[in-house]
């Protein structure tokens, strides 16, 4: 997209804004406080961005890293300085790992205060005003706490905003900017709003080299294989919005794909090319893990490789053997080659695939896909999650299936999602109570598209509830459940399950939620007949809210979860 401008000049903090709309983002998440309230003005003149005032900035980091993973865009993050700030540093953290395209605004003390340090109101007292800007030099992939040096010369501080959001699109890691207060209605010139940005382009003569390695590299396994090629895939197709792509590789029919558990529904979990959920040495399925293990070529694709999705670093394959494809980079073997990106090398995978007029066979039986699940019994976690399993299958329209850290993460292994769903998940952060804020994020990321359904702990809940407030004001209408154990119980698979730093205090949830969601429907649920009538309300009226208070056993567990902390 791009705005032509015929102002010479712009304020500073209107020229912020126009870059975020430029970037087709909406909403902006975060608290107001005294150093950011001339920025916000300022950047409010703009009439294509809303405001969303959050419950705290933790949740508001949150929110605006699940926004950016939902709309495939640009999440916005505005706090004060210091004590606001400091209260998303977990949050910009987890974008940092998860790859979230973020970008925190902070608005800072004026020059002439810092210049003279004295000792103000959310410092450290101590006359050094750069603590808190280095620690986001920590956990962002760039970032500017903007200095007297970087206005003598204007055009250069505009420049190094447009490369700050650059390199975030690039790398797909949260930025950070912080503009002191009285600078926001600085003119700074306007000259390039006239050009849209863009992520760094490719390296040619790096993709052309990488295209020609790559080829060779499946001649010469064709040379003596006839079995379909392997793939594993992870999160980071979701950075890159490349469903098409992996899609497509399956439609060959020459090429077998495996999902990491943070990557559901990148295609249809039903599709003929899809081996089904890989997780190491503990993969449900004993005949996934050995066909990803034993494969003689397999294509790392866009995964990221940590413990949680890999059952411990229990996966049997070697991967500096393997083809892989990340984020902006791809290799071959102990070939590297910088600057090319997923969106490019993928393509590039699926053309040689698809011109190949080999025959090749499939050596697996694809018998992956859940076997029948209870619908009657007693409410424990089997049949809590077979008859989620049910709930699933029989679901229509878009829904988007945010799971969180802990019992939640590791029970929905076990269960096929529908193909006209989305899941979202913090699997490698694992910050519990991340689930709930991004809530928030995806209802505001598509809107009318979707209906998010969370499946969530009971401990996780009582670290960001206050952001059901938020999450009913803006007009989304969400299934929550929320399933009781008295607990942390992925804790309690951990170390000793009856220690009491596992307990939690007994809230009355319900009348929480209907006090933050006063139209919300609520429902108890202690038995299989109850849950089934909660689901069955929560189908038929998606304009409303439901919130399932779910109650199982404080010391039962997925089965997946207990294999991965034997």
């Amino acid at each position: 997209m791009t705005t032509t401008t015929n102002v010479p000049t712009i304020s500073l903090g209107k020229y912020i804004a126009a870059r975020i709309e430029q970037l087709e983002t909406e909403y902006m998440f975060g608290l107001p406080g005294d150093f950011n309230l001339a920025l916000l003005d300022e950047m409010l003149t703009n009439d294509k961005i809303k405001w969303v005032g959050n419950a705290n900035e933790l949740n508001a980091s949150y929110a605006a890293d699940a926004y950016a993973r939902a709309n495939k865009k640009l999440g916005v993050l505005f706090t004060t300085y210091g004590v606001g700030e400091l209260s998303a540093v977990n949050g910009i953290a987890g974008s940092y790992a998860e790859y979230g395209a973020v970008l925190h605004i902070v608005g800072t003390p004026s020059f002439e205060k810092m210049k003279d340090g004295k000792h103000l109101h959310h410092t450290m007292t101590d006359g050094d005003y750069n603590h808190f800007a280095k620690i986001f030099d920590e956990i962002t992939v760039d970032s500017l706490l903007i200095q007297p040096d970087d206005i003598l010369d204007l055009q250069k501080l505009t420049d190094r905003i447009d490369e700050i959001l650059q390199n975030i699109l690039t790398y797909s890691r949260p930025g950070y900017l912080g503009v002191p207060q009285h600078l926001v209605l600085t003119e700074v010139p306007a000259g390039n709003l006239a050009t849209s940005i863009e992520p760094k382009t490719a390296d040619q003569t790096a993709v052309a080299a990488f295209k020609q390695a790559l080829d060779e590299k499946i001649t010469a396994y064709l040379a003596n294989h006839d079995q379909k090629f392997i793939g594993l895939a992870g999160m980071l197709n979701y950075r890159r919005d490349t469903k098409a792509d992996l899609l497509a590789l399956a439609d060959t029919g020459k090429f077998n794909l495996a999902f990491q558990p943070n990557s559901r529904t990148l295609i249809p979990e039903e599709h003929a090319a899809n081996l089904g959920l890989y997780l190491g040495g503990i993969t449900p399925n004993t005949a996934i893990r050995d066909y990803v293990d034993g494969a003689e070529l397999l294509f790392l694709i866009g995964t990221v490789l940590g413990e949680w999705n890999m059952g411990n670093f229990t996966n049997g394959f070697d991967e500096k053997n393997a083809v892989e494809l990340g984020i902006n980079f791809a290799r071959i073997d102990t070939t590297y080659y910088e600057n090319v990106p997923l969106d490019d090398s993928l393509p590039i995978l699926v053309e040689l695939i698809q011109k190949l007029d080999n025959q090749l066979v499939d050596t697996f039986d694809h018998t992956n896909l859940p076997a029948e699940k209870p619908t009657t019994g007693d409410l424990n976690i089997a049949s809590f999650w077979g008859n989620m399993q049910n709930f699933f299958a029989a679901s229509t329209g878009h829904d988007v299936i945010i799971s969180e850290m802990g019992t939640t993460i590791f029970g929905i292994i076990d269960v096929k999602l529908p193909e006209h769903s989305d899941f979202v998940s913090q699997h490698l952060w694992g910050a519990i109570g991340y689930t709930l804020p991004a809530v928030l994020g995806v209802g505001l990321a598509e809107a009318e598209q979707t209906r998010p359904i969370l499946i969530i702990g009971d401990g996780s809940t009582q670290l960001t509830v206050q952001e059901l407030g938020t999450i009913d004001r803006w007009g989304i209408k969400p299934l929550i459940i929320m399933i009781n154990n008295a607990g942390y119980t992925i804790e309690r698979a951990i170390q000793k399950p009856n220690a009491i730093y596992h307990e939690i205090t007994a809230w009355d949830h319900n009348s929480i939620v209907q006090g933050l969601m006063p139209t919300a429907q609520i429902a108890d649920v202690y038995t299989v007949d109850d849950l089934n009538a909660a689901l069955a309300a929560a189908e038929a009226d998606k304009q409303t809210t439901h919130f399932l208070n779910v109650r199982v056993d404080p010391q039962d567990l997925p089965p997946v979860m207990r294999a991965f902390f034997k």
